[in-house]
């Protein structure tokens, strides 16, 4: 989610193709779909990367909008973030159901005097 709107500042679509759900912060969800140059593919796997010099395509899984193959000029794969985690886990402090660390506006955990910030 976050690499797809840092990137669309320098192409003119991007396709977001994804699997099951977006796994993001609500606000970067909300950034992303109002995004006009970001169109999301989801419940779709890229199976190949087609092309001679130059990626021209890629073959999907499944049809989307009734084509399994999908004209473009580049790929950019981003899997997402693993959290690290291991020192606030063992503090006691609460995590979010992605495994960051729970903050408040002031980047308070629930521990006193922890605070955690980052990407």
């Amino acid at each position: 989610v976050e690499g797809a709107n840092e990137i669309s500042v320098h192409a003119s679509k991007i396709y977001l193709i994804y699997r099951t759900n977006l796994k993001a912060a609500p606000i970067y969800i909300e950034n992303l779909r109002a995004n006009k140059k970001i169109i999301e593919v989801k419940g779709v796997n890229v199976t190949e990367i087609k092309g001679d010099k130059f990626v021209q395509s890629v073959l999907l899984d499944q049809p989307f909008k009734g084509s399994n193959k999908l004209s473009i000029d580049g790929v950019f794969v981003q899997v997402g973030y693993i959290p690290t985690n291991e020192l606030a886990k063992s503090l006691g402090c609460n995590l979010t159901s992605y495994g960051y660390v729970k903050v408040n506006a002031a980047m308070e955990t629930n521990v006193k005097g922890f605070f955690a910030l980052g990407i």
